[in-house]
């Protein structure tokens, strides 16, 4: 087996979050016991280091919200001391001055924030805490007017709830110097809930999901003209968003037509020190108990791999994120 060097993981320093988002239901667990120390994460993040010649690793510091863990910035700062690309999404409730100074001067590069709106009132019925709106707007405020080198970004969910706030929001970040660019992703299963590839037709999770087809493809279809003219502000491709066309038409069919994109390139660790590549399917070790290099070029890792290619799961990754996959066609209905 060839040994395997990855350069991108994510951090997921905890399960925990403040708001009762709509698409996310992380709130609901209770605070994780025995979660890792700094020194463990520290030595992790030295064993995953890129070697000298091979690049350069990029750790992405999640959650549920990251900036809830007092671990967040120490680890931050370690990794970019140690010449590590650092990057992290944040649902912005925290950031006051204090801890914008504080993410500033820990040497993190890059920062998203989750904003669904810029209707105030709908971002803070999506993320289900009044002030949630004006909690990331002024960390958004506060980071852009600091001197330190810094991008900020967008990430936004695109639902049935919010489908008119879409191209305004896009239009918004194309005309702000201050953020970098903007994410889409399509509405999928809320997290933290039992799998069901249809759970779009369950009345818990109905007022998410689209069921104006026309107007979903109109509004995708004008990310695609700002896509065209957006200085590549508008992160998503234009692959990928005639892709959400067919995902909202027909979710069953885009998704047993879909392979997932997942690979032996991205790792995840979480705060309990699991190792696995998608969150779905079993974890393919834990780093209190195998060096993380022996868990990464495991025989265990190829099948999780394998099983992955196989999977027709409704799940962020066959829909959202790596997204590298071909635009089904042919009738939809």
């Amino acid at each position: 087996m060839n040994e395997q060097n990855p350069k991108h993981f994510d951090l997921l320093l905890t399960g925990s979050c403040m708001l009762r988002c709509k698409m996310c239901y992380l709130w609901e667990n209770k605070p994780a016991l025995g979660s890792l120390e700094l020194d463990e994460w520290k030595e992790i993040i030295e064993s995953i280091k890129c070697p000298e010649g091979c690049g350069k690793t990029t750790l992405h510091f999640g959650g549920g919200e990251p900036f809830m863990s007092s671990l967040v910035l120490p680890l931050i700062q370690f990794a970019s001391r140690n010449n590590i690309v650092t990057m992290s999404t944040s649902n912005g409730y925290l950031f006051d001055k204090r801890l914008c100074s504080r993410v500033l001067s820990s040497g993190l590069g890059h920062i998203s924030f989750s904003l669904d709106s810029l209707n105030d009132k709908m971002h803070d019925y999506l993320r289900g805490v009044n002030g949630a709106y004006s909690r990331v707007m002024s960390g958004i405020k506060y980071l852009s007017s600091a001197k330190q080198k810094l991008t900020i970004g967008i990430n936004c969910i695109i639902s049935a709830l919010n489908l008119d706030s879409i191209l305004p929001l896009a239009r918004w970040v194309i005309n702000n110097e201050q953020i970098s660019g903007i994410m889409f992703q399509a509405i999928i299963q809320p997290h933290n809930k039992p799998q069901d590839n249809l759970w779009y037709e369950k009345s818990e999770f109905s007022e998410l999901w689209p069921q104006d087809k026309i107007s979903v493809e109109k509004v995708l279809d004008g990310l695609i003209e700002l896509k065209k003219s957006s200085q590549g502000k508008l992160s998503n491709s234009i692959l990928q968003l005639e892709a959400f066309k067919n995902y909202f038409n027909n979710p069953s069919r885009f998704l047993q037509e879909t392979h997932c994109p997942m690979n032996s390139n991205s790792f995840t660790i979480n705060w309990e020190g699991n190792v696995y590549i998608c969150g779905l399917l079993q974890n393919m070790g834990n780093i209190r108990s195998a060096d993380i290099k022996d868990i990464l070029n495991s025989s265990l890792m190829l099948e999780v791999v394998k099983e992955m290619k196989l999977c027709k799961r409704n799940c962020n990754n066959k829909v959202n994120c790596y997204f590298e996959g071909k635009i089904v066609t042919g009738n939809n209905k």
